[in-house]
């Protein structure tokens, strides 16, 4: 909701009820200019003239240059973020705020302020503490007009999306005590992971823009200081944030945005690996697109080796447990490990170790053949084909410089 001086000046005016002029306008973005152009700061600004029954050039005249802290709660004397705080609180103690109300700002605050798709919102989320009275049907109808009204919130209705400033974020998230973050944390995570349908072998320009809209808010929640192990203690817990975190990643790799992936990436190995054995399967899968994400990002090469190489150690060990187990040869498992071998192959040649990269390119080729598509002769292993192409130029090449 970011207002141009221009904007708060004609919304000053016309909350005061004043005539737009060349002179009042210019009046009116001084005085935005005074308060950070904060919408509720201008709100009661406005009141303040109507009340007074004064111009905006005459309160600029009166209190514009030192009364006007006193008069605004001394908002001149505090940072941006201390500013907001005091005039939202000044609006939150004169609105009694309903449960209803409350709990929707308390979702909004973990979510990206700027849009907020209202069907993220109606997903059916159970809520799992009786005193959450989250608003459903007329009642979300009610609660969003309520806070309207108040300016905390604002609405889109084209395209059925909310937004909200970051600094009354910021306020709502200070009200809340630990157990609040906790919870409220956990049902927003519901709510996305409710919404989220990634496809990544399938292109689809609805699930795409469903993605798009949904990106923000997971990197949004991703950012909010929570212990995951403590907090959200349980396998399954533990296993859908790391599945969310790291297909979002994934997704933000494939479409380009390489910032924002890393962290999400990070926090989905770490997960993964506070639960070894039983999150291996995630924890390869993660693995996996983190090694693709440190090739197109130009990551440090020996780090993409690493990367490569905790994931075919673990594929290692789920295709020796499977071989001694089962009496047929569990063929996803094998493609599984066959990959893992691609990946290192692709390491190892950003890092110039040629023979190494030809002899897991070849191991991967070996592993594949026994695969029916293979066989049969429907696919081919071409990711391991060209890497060892790469491999023996490589090699040609050092043979040549060499002699």
């Amino acid at each position: 909701m970011s207002m141009t001086n221009d904007d708060c000046a004609l919304l000053l005016l016309k909350l005061a009820q004043q005539p737009v002029t060349e002179d009042s306008k210019a009046d009116a973005k001084i005085l935005a200019e005074k308060i950070h152009r904060v919408p509720l700061a201008i709100r009661q600004l406005a009141a303040l003239i109507r009340k007074e029954k004064i111009t905006v050039s005459e309160f600029l005249q009166y209190y514009g240059r030192g009364s006007l802290l006193s008069k605004l709660d001394q908002v001149q004397g505090y940072t941006l973020q201390d500013l907001y705080r005091l005039t939202i609180s000044t609006v939150w103690r004169l609105e009694t705020f309903k449960p209803a109300q409350t709990s929707l700002l308390n979702k909004m605050a973990m979510m990206d302020p700027s849009q907020i798709d209202e069907s993220i919102l109606h997903r059916d989320v159970a809520c799992s503490r009786s005193i959450d009275v989250f608003p459903r049907g007329l009642d979300f109808v009610k609660t969003r007009t309520e806070l309207l009204a108040t300016s905390l919130i604002d609405r889109n209705s084209e395209i059925k999306a909310l937004s909200t400033h970051r600094l009354v974020q910021d306020v709502t998230m200070e009200k809340m005590d630990h157990p609040s973050l906790v919870y409220n944390y956990s049902f927003v995570a519901e709510l996305l992971r409710s919404s989220w349908h990634f496809k990544p072998e399938k292109f689809d320009r609805e699930g795409q823009r469903n993605m798009d809209n949904l990106t923000p808010h997971i990197i949004n929640l991703h950012g909010l200081k929570v212990d995951f192990r403590r907090d959200f203690p349980g396998l399954e817990n533990q296993r859908a944030f790391a599945v969310l975190f790291q297909e979002c990643a994934w997704y933000l790799t494939q479409h380009g945005h390489h910032p924002d992936a890393g962290p999400l990436f990070d926090t989905a190995r770490d997960i993964c690996e506070q639960n070894q054995p039983e999150l291996d399967d995630d924890l390869a899968t993660t693995l996996f697109a983190m090694a693709r994400w440190g090739v197109e990002t130009g990551a440090d090469a020996n780090e993409v080796l690493s990367i490569s190489r905790e994931l075919l150690e673990i594929r290692k060990q789920k295709h020796d447990i499977s071989c001694k187990s089962d009496r047929e040869v569990n063929l996803d498992v094998l493609k599984d490990l066959a990959t893992a071998h691609t990946g290192m192959s692709q390491a190892l040649l950003l890092l110039d170790r040629y023979q190494e990269a030809f002899d897991s390119a070849q191991r991967c080729i070996e592993l594949e053949a026994m695969l029916p598509e293979i066989v049969e002769g429907k696919a081919i292993n071409h990711f391991a084909m060209i890497y060892q192409a790469l491999a023996l130029f490589g090699l040609q090449r050092c043979s040549i410089l060499d002699g």
